[in-house]
């Protein structure tokens, strides 16, 4: 999933950079919809993230890697 995440947001963001440098707007495109892009490269971040771990770290607890995602099919992609 990580790195599914990493190809779908390098992607997203590729072409928004493309678009901007080359100053490539659609007819009627507001910028509310880049900003959507934006916070969908966020959201997809979030949860590709290792949310349990990161907390563990945080307080010294051990835990294994992505612990959250092998114990439940959806986030595993399954």
């Amino acid at each position: 999933m990580n790195v599914w995440n990493m190809f779908v947001a390098d992607s997203m963001n590729t072409v928004m950079t493309f678009h901007r440098e080359n100053k490539l707007h659609i007819k009627n495109w507001p910028l509310s919809n880049d900003e959507g892009f934006k916070q969908f490269v966020n959201v997809y971040d979030f949860w590709a993230g290792d949310l349990i771990g990161a907390f563990k770290q945080r307080h010294s607890l051990s835990s294994k890697p992505y612990l959250f995602h092998h114990h439940h099919i959806m986030t595993y992609g399954l």
